[in-house]
């Protein structure tokens, strides 16, 4: 066996035997997980009322798609990917999970990376349309599973003035403002806005 060959087997092993070397092999987390519950201020008004004020089960920065299809995603954690699997990233999402009347929910808000809103971090914007962002509301155990972002009177495809989202210069916090429909696979035009939340959020 050749010296290079025998180093080559040695990384490897090395790679395989250790979370830090296994995040050099390839793309994964950063960083170590955040100690203990982040800091949340978002209030809920419609169906739900109350406080979201701690973001549960907080971990490190993320490189993958956070996507979990219809399921609830259950960890605090902002995630900054390539969506479209086109080599650059392009997608940032905020995933916020706390309590709120006694029920666990989860905030998902997406901010393209084009949008003006991640280009322009501290300033409040309007979403122009879906290619900006969005947003998702999971609750535990409510029958809908899955709530999108909807502001009244509008479609899918034209969000109203009272919809708004900024981003921090950190790239982890910012502030929230949108109301959220009953997301159970009806068409747009027959979906109503029922829950209401605003206020600031943090996802590392």
């Amino acid at each position: 066996m050749s010296l290079s060959t025998r180093k080559s087997l040695l990384a490897v092993s090395i790679c395989a035997m250790t979370i830090s070397a296994l995040a050099a092999c390839g793309e994964s987390d950063a960083g170590p997980d955040p100690m203990g519950p982040l800091p949340e201020s978002l209030t809920f008004d419609g169906q739900i009322v109350g406080q979201l004020t701690e973001g549960l089960n907080p971990k490190a920065p993320s490189g993958r798609n956070p996507s979990t299809g219809w399921n609830r995603r259950t960890e605090t954690r902002c995630s900054t990917f390539d969506s479209n699997y086109h080599g650059a990233k392009d997608d940032f999402v905020a995933d916020i999970v706390g309590t709120v009347a006694g029920k666990e929910v989860t905030v998902s808000i997406e901010i393209n990376l084009d949008s003006d809103a991640y280009k322009n971090p501290g300033q409040t914007f309007v979403w122009r349309n879906n290619l900006d962002g969005g947003a998702e509301l999971y609750i535990d155990g409510d029958k809908e599973a899955r709530y999108n972002h909807r502001a009244p009177g509008t479609d899918s495809r034209t969000l109203g003035a009272d919809y708004s989202v900024s981003i921090s210069s950190d790239r982890k916090s910012g502030t929230f403002d949108g109301w959220f429909d009953t997301g159970s696979g009806r068409s747009k035009s027959q979906e109503t806005p029922v829950i209401h939340v605003a206020g600031q959020w943090r996802c590392g």
